[in-house]
């Protein structure tokens, strides 16, 4: 009986050695789970960050490859300020007075005087509603090129998770492979310790359980008596 017991805990260890726990199989499902839990948390930014990097790539083409096109289609919107038609018509009251007193009112030299003057208080007009534009573009490529920053904020991180995601899969499975060798040699060692205790039990007796030793790891070896001396 005693042999069919050990016999018995060999195939057992034998069935351990054949199918092993593995710790990275049994974390695997559990840390495959982890792209999708935090990435919600994540790809919002992701996306609003890659579609403001297009916008501000675009306008910041269009302004260096033909920025006069990119003036005249922001000059499209333009139209006389308040302070405009006010300046515009004192200035034209004013002149009036002046050309009135002076005896040319009207003539070609009065309608030149106004032109020119009226021209540049429009162009001065333009320019300043162009800057105004212009300023309120800059803050809005600026809140822009922050979206795009968070965006790589946390395209940087959530890649920063997946990468050490990675570490830990093939850190578990080199564990996985130390404890798969050295369940190996655990059971060559169970294997012939179980072999030297059949090989004793067979025998039986004391020359038996000696003979055992002899296959046990660490045991005593045999060693032959000291011989009779005759007279």
């Amino acid at each position: 009986m005693a042999i069919f017991s050990m016999l018995n805990a060999g195939n057992k260890a034998a069935n351990k050695f054949i199918n092993p726990a593995n710790p990275a199989k049994r974390a695997m499902p559990y840390l495959d789970q982890v792209p999708g839990q935090v990435n919600p948390y994540y790809q919002p930014y992701i996306d609003q960050g890659q579609e403001a990097s297009q916008e501000t790539c675009d306008i910041y083409s269009q302004m260096s490859q033909d920025p006069a096109s990119f003036m005249n289609k922001v000059m499209a919107g333009y139209s006389p300020s308040e302070g405009f038609n006010y300046q515009k018509n004192e200035l034209t009251k004013a002149l009036g007075h002046t050309a009135a007193a002076g005896g040319y009112r009207g003539n070609q030299q009065d309608l030149k005087q106004q032109g020119e003057l009226l021209n540049a208080l429009m162009s001065k007009d333009r320019y300043d509603w162009f800057d105004r534009a212009m300023e309120l573009q800059g803050r809005g490529l600026g809140g822009r090129q922050q979206q795009a920053n968070m965006g790589y904020g946390a395209s940087t991180g959530y890649g920063d998770i997946l990468g050490n995601l990675q570490n830990a899969k093939a850190g578990l499975q080199f564990q996985g492979g130390q404890a798969k060798n050295q369940q190996r040699s655990d059971l060559l060692k169970s294997l012939i310790s179980l072999g030297g205790m059949a090989a004793g039990g067979a025998a039986g007796g004391a020359g038996g359980m000696a003979a055992g030793s002899m296959f046990s790891p660490g045991g005593s070896q045999w060693q032959p008596g000291a011989p009779v001396m005759s007279r």
